[in-house]
């Protein structure tokens, strides 16, 4: 597992809190000016994305889309968006990533 360190020093983050009027995302991970991969974060019992969470994946064309939960949870919507829990994202899909050739 990564240190917050070092998940910074590997991939740029930034906050996106506005990409339209309705389109919004907690998080969105990139590899140099590209977006790879968005985040959002639910600490709810609903763990559906929003619309603007969808349009938001949509114009920016991301190709890793998750729903962080509190849960211990990991299942892929049909919608394409993964729900997982903190440590699993961690474990097993961030690592995942960086040999990602997209």
């Amino acid at each position: 597992a990564f240190s917050g360190e070092e998940i910074y020093k590997k991939v740029v983050v930034i906050t996106v809190e506005k990409i339209f009027e309705i389109s919004e995302l907690d998080l969105v991970l990139t590899k140099g000016n590209r977006p790879v991969t968005s985040i959002e974060i639910k600490y709810g019992s609903d763990a559906r994305p929003t619309r603007g969470n969808t349009e938001a994946v949509q114009t920016l064309k991301t190709y890793h889309n998750y729903i962080i939960v509190k849960d211990d949870e990991d299942y892929l919507l049909s919608g394409g968006f993964r729900i997982c829990g903190l440590r699993i994202f961690l474990e097993k899909y961030l690592n995942s990533q960086e040999s990602d050739n997209v």
